[in-house]
């Protein structure tokens, strides 16, 4: 009996040692307890908010930066009986005070301790699904609530700041035609363009190629909507498909007494390499669950009207936008991140040289994505996942099998059949644009690490590095960091590859902030809706005529296109708390020490800054060098 006693009291001290020393000694960052919650496939969340009310401040002081440009929505238009600006038919009152408001009660939640996030369940669980439930009915009468009527009114959203209205103004007649009703051919051609060009910042590596394995994947998840001329499609090896059928698990939301939707949409489109085009000839839209199939097709039988095609057309761009929004650039560049970010700094200490690669890197993004979960209803862009918990479903049925290296573009290229040969009409990757802009950012990045690596590593040195394979480890558990797929990390190959591909996320990142990135392809709603207003689905097969204001209030209304407005305009009309070329200079503000090793280290980096500095000064019309951040800050 006394040595059971014994033996219960000695695991007793290792037990409260064990504790004593993760709480006390180690402190490890704590995290969202996603498992608990449901998500098993998600990433790691880390939970950091002792660094909340800096950031808060900081976002602060970023809102407040935004108000040039929203003074700059001067454009007057009418709209039913009321004649007035952009900015009073976009935004029910001060958008920069209602954003301001929301910032500071969480900042005065967070310094009285009463936000939690890793605490008991029930709690995270209210907090995570506050959104949408919350927001009022804006009035009746408010002028945020209309659909517009004319194709060209969707101008509303350019800004005098920076001249945005007059670069717009060069793409309205074209850009206009993609939703007139009188234009099916320009809406069709038009379609693809846009993606292939402005997806940049949406990370819409989205294309696949209808062949193999993907083509019978894609036959079984159709189902019935399948045909034989879509078999006919894979015969003939030149067509594509976008798959965006993972919104079938998300019902239509109603947000300020308004329906938000993104439908399920599948679209294929036929190459022509002769003509330099890749066009949509048929696409498949469904509501929640499958329900209200519909298959649109102008290239067999009986083809659908002009207005219903070009709804079907949009229904596209909708569910295309909200997987550029929440999984192309949340999930890759925040979601992933955040999670190695965390293992790396609960397992490797300052002193290591790998902090003099990271950290200048790692600094901005856990605690901004807490926020984005505390505060979802003011923070997030007004898509239909309208709140925190929707999200996290998102990424827990997309990041289901999902590996990491999986999401490197050349990786992500060659899984979907995309091929240099067959995007290259005049010019490398002319007909798909962002993938050569990401393929030259992933080099530049590869080449810096790779001088890294062979200045500071031998193989032997990295399978006996016990820090970094600690953080390895732990960057794969799925009770720690839960991003599967990195594998063993014993030589400067496989480290390479892994920091490579860590870099590259925060790094390409940075092209959000750029002026021409959301202005004025993305700042022209219809190119990119995040959500469709209407939750019916036109029936393919209608023989009525829709006229050109039907089609229109399917569309985002002017208070959701206010909410993009200051989404795109925090982005682009704030500078970044650090910039990645130092205003300094190129050769400033050096990593690595001055020593033989460090200083080829520096070399490399300076080399990388400028790198970047071409790449923006080539896609920029007035390139703000500075503006590409350092890390990622929002």
């Amino acid at each position: 009996m006394h040595i059971l006693l014994y033996i219960f009291l000695i695991l007793l001290v290792v037990v409260a040692a064990y504790y004593f020393y993760r709480l006390f000694i180690l402190k490890e960052i704590e995290k969202l307890p996603l498992i608990a919650l449901g998500f098993p496939n998600v990433p790691a969340v880390p939970v950091v908010l002792a660094q909340l009310p800096g950031t808060l401040l900081k976002l602060l002081s970023r809102t407040f930066e935004t108000r040039p440009a929203m003074l700059g929505l001067t454009e007057v238009l009418t709209l039913g009986n009321t004649t007035a600006t952009a900015h009073s038919f976009l935004f029910d009152g001060d958008p920069i005070e209602t954003r301001v408001k929301a910032l500071r009660n969480l900042r005065q939640e967070v310094k009285s301790q009463r936000v939690l996030l890793s605490a008991s369940l029930p709690k995270v669980q209210t907090r995570l699904n506050q959104g949408h439930t919350t927001l009022p009915q804006l009035k009746a009468n408010s002028m945020a609530t209309l659909p517009l009527t004319d194709p060209k009114q969707f101008s509303l959203t350019w800004t005098t700041f920076t001249d945005v209205n007059k670069q717009g103004a060069v793409f309205l007649d074209k850009w206009s035609q993609s939703i007139n009703v009188d234009e099916k051919e320009a809406a069709t051609a038009q379609f693809w363009p846009t993606i292939a060009k402005y997806g940049l910042a949406y990370n819409l590596l989205v294309l696949q190629k209808l062949e193999g394995t993907r083509a019978a994947h894609l036959r079984q998840e159709m189902g019935s909507a399948w045909s034989p001329t879509i078999d006919g499609y894979v015969e003939s090896g030149n067509y594509y498909f976008i798959d965006m059928t993972i919104f079938e698990s998300f019902e239509v939301q109603q947000v300020h007494g308004l329906p938000r939707f993104v439908p399920s949409t599948i679209t294929f489109l036929k190459m022509d390499k002769e003509k330099g085009q890749l066009l949509p000839v048929r696409v498949v839209v469904s509501g929640y669950g499958g329900k209200d199939r519909q298959v649109y097709a102008i290239d067999e039988g009986k083809k659908p009207e002009n207005a219903v095609w070009i709804y079907a057309l949009l229904a596209a761009k909708t569910s295309i936008t909200t997987w550029g929004i929440w999984l192309g650039h949340v999930y890759h560049w925040h979601i992933v991140t955040a999670a190695l970010q965390m293992t790396f700094f609960n397992h490797v200490k300052e002193d290591h040289l790998l902090h003099a690669l990271l950290k200048p890197q790692f600094d901005y993004l856990m605690p901004f994505n807490n926020v984005l979960l505390l505060e979802w209803k003011e923070i997030a862009p007004p898509t239909p996942i309208a709140t925190a918990t929707q999200f996290l479903e998102l990424c827990n049925l997309f990041g289901a099998g999902r590996t990491f290296y999986e999401d490197d573009p050349e990786n992500t290229l060659q899984k979907f059949g995309i091929k240099k040969e067959d995007f290259s009409i005049k010019e490398p990757w002319d007909l798909f644009p962002i993938v050569g802009q990401q393929l030259e950012v992933w080099e530049y990045t590869q080449a810096y690490v790779n001088t890294f690596v062979e200045q500071s590593y031998t193989d032997l040195a990295v399978s006996e590095d016990s820090e970094l394979q600690a953080w390895i480890a732990a960057s794969g558990d799925k009770h720690r960091g839960n991003v599967q797929g990195i594998g063993e990390i014993k030589d400067k190959a496989q480290l390479k590859q892994f920091l490579t591909s860590v870099l590259f996320r925060i790094t390409m990142h940075g092209c959000s902030r750029l002026n021409n990135t959301a202005n004025p392809g993305l700042t022209f709603v219809p190119n990119y809706p995040p959500c469709l207003q209407r939750g019916d689905i036109i029936p393919a097969d209608t023989q009525r005529s829709i006229s050109q204001e039907e089609l229109l209030t399917y569309l985002p209304h002017t208070g959701t296109m206010g909410e993009m407005m200051k989404f795109y305009f925090t982005f682009v009309f704030s500078s970044p708390y650090e910039s990645f070329i130092p205003i300094e200079g190129v050769e400033s503000k050096r990593f690595f020490p001055d020593t033989e090793d460090g200083n080829k280290i520096n070399q490399a980096l300076f080399t990388f800054r400028r790198q970047i500095q071409s790449f923006i000064e080539a896609h920029e019309v007035s390139p703000q060098i500075s503006q590409w951040p350092l890390n990622i800050e929002t």
